[in-house]
């Protein structure tokens, strides 16, 4: 009898641990934003690689971003939604309708103890990346500016060195170069190719920034002499995310899906697809989606994009009906631990609170 007992309490103390296991939320999270990204484009980024969208077990889930003032919504007001949990106005970035300042994931994973980046093939200071450390309108550039040099990011690369204060020809910091400022918050400031502009002269540094380019990073088909592909610059990040000990949060934005997508450029909307599914690929093969989660989605479609001609052989055109954003679902696809959180139709306002949810910490919204 007391064997039977022993054995009783032994498999009561595994499935303990085995539930305690399975309730833990992930250990690093991964949102890829597929700037100005629909259906449509997701299709064509299967036709543009040969790649089903369906391997590795995704959660698939139809989002609306509709913001407060507008159906169509723009990147500033999506981006709000998707790192503050909050619905808000056009042009608003973490800031409400009444344009007061929101909490983004970035402030509330870092009061966590969480290590966290940012990749962009935007500028800088662009609606989507500027939304997780900035408060302000999308046009104050100076503003966001301010924003940056009290970001909580421990590592940022993204593009708008030009904005900085960088004379053109050496390319180095001019006397009244805000990157000044940056180094003197305690970054490493990395410029093109990644040369060191400047560094702290503390022990410990608050992280590294680095602009690769003077403003957006050119289509990925049309790139210049030494200009890193978007997967070079995730590759080269985690090398610091790999050796990272914290939890880790880490965005990354395909941002120039939008830009081609507003020109109507057939050849550079395949590019930059082909790049994020390069990405997407990469970051299968780098994370372990039994511990860690990863959220590919959209903020917005972008030119109606659709394929009015195709055969099996690859072959197929596109046509474009608008050079705008659009009025639209949008997907997210969510992998691994969590990912099931992520089912269903929702407003891209949810996804902070589920990623909140899984973690069980507190997101203040509205």
């Amino acid at each position: 009898m007391k064997k039977i007992l022993t054995s009783f309490f032994f498999i009561l103390f595994l499935s303990s641990v085995f539930l305690s296991m399975e309730a833990s939320g992930p250990e690093n999270i991964v949102i890829l934003i597929c700037d100005g990204m629909g259906f449509n484009h997701l299709y064509i980024s299967e036709l543009v690689t040969g790649e089903a969208m369906g391997s590795h077990s995704p959660v698939v889930s139809i989002g609306r971003n509709e913001a407060l003032d507008n159906l169509v919504t723009d990147s500033a007001a999506a981006a709000t939604a998707i790192f503050s949990g909050v619905k808000t106005i056009t042009g608003y970035l973490g800031v409400n309708a009444l344009g007061e300042e929101v909490n983004t994931l970035a402030d509330i994973l870092k009061e966590q103890g969480w290590w966290l980046g940012l990749i962009t093939n935007t500028r800088y200071y662009d609606a989507t990346p500027a939304a997780l450390y900035a408060h302000a309108q999308r046009r104050e550039t100076e503003v966001i500016t301010d924003f940056l040099m009290e970001s909580p990011l421990d590592l940022f690369y993204a593009g708008g060195l030009e904005q900085l204060g960088i004379n053109p020809f050496t390319q180095k910091p001019t006397p009244r170069s805000r990157i000044h400022e940056l180094i003197a918050s305690g970054y490493r400031v990395l410029g093109l190719n990644f040369e060191e502009l400047g560094s702290p002269e503390f022990e410990e540094l608050k992280g590294t920034v680095a602009f690769v380019t003077m403003g957006d990073k050119s289509f990925e088909n049309e790139l210049l002499p030494g200009e890193p592909t978007l997967l070079e610059m995730v590759d080269r990040a985690f090398e610091v995310f790999m050796a990272e000990e914290r939890s880790k949060f880490l965005v990354i934005e395909a941002g120039r899906i939008d830009d081609a997508s507003h020109v109507n450029d057939s050849e550079a909307v395949l590019a930059e697809l082909s790049a994020f599914r390069d990405v997407l690929s990469y970051l299968h093969s780098k994370l372990s989606l039994d511990r860690d989660l990863l959220i590919v989605l959209s903020d917005h479609e972008t030119g109606a994009v659709a394929v009015p001609y195709g055969k099996p052989d690859g072959d197929f055109s596109l046509s474009w009906s608008s050079n705008d954003h659009t009025a639209a679902y949008v997907p997210i696809i969510a992998y691994g631990k969590g990912s099931q959180a992520f089912s269903g139709f929702y407003h891209l306002e949810e996804i902070p609170r589920k990623i909140c949810g899984l973690l069980d910490v507190i997101i203040c919204v509205e």
